[in-house]
């Protein structure tokens, strides 16, 4: 849920799946080329950055999650995969609600 409109300083909530709500803040955003939010975790950050591809029929969309801070070599490599191992499917929820506005929805 969007906190203000989509643009760059707007707070983020977002509940994956089973999970409870946290609140992420957009750090980067370039209409149909990039988006980027990051929240904050006490000292780790997490940087989640998508970037639009435009390719023969559609758009291709890579997914980034960056792990900062001082405990980040400790906890990344058990959360990283935690918390992307539910990327197809969210990213697939938001496509197809992106679909459904885009056609008049």
């Amino acid at each position: 849920m969007l906190h203000g409109p989509f643009a760059k300083g707007t707070r983020v909530s977002v509940t994956p799946v089973g999970q409870d709500t946290f609140e992420s803040t957009i750090v980067d955003l370039v209409d149909t080329v990039t988006y980027a939010d990051e929240t904050s975790f006490g000292d780790t950050k997490l940087l989640f950055r998508h970037t639009l591809t435009p390719v023969e029929g559609g758009t291709q969309v890579t997914h980034r999650l960056e792990i900062s801070g001082p405990s980040a070599a400790e906890v990344g490599p058990e959360l990283g995969p935690q918390i992307s191992g539910d990327f197809d499917t969210s990213m697939a929820k938001l496509f197809e609600q992106a679909r459904v506005l885009a056609n008049g929805g």
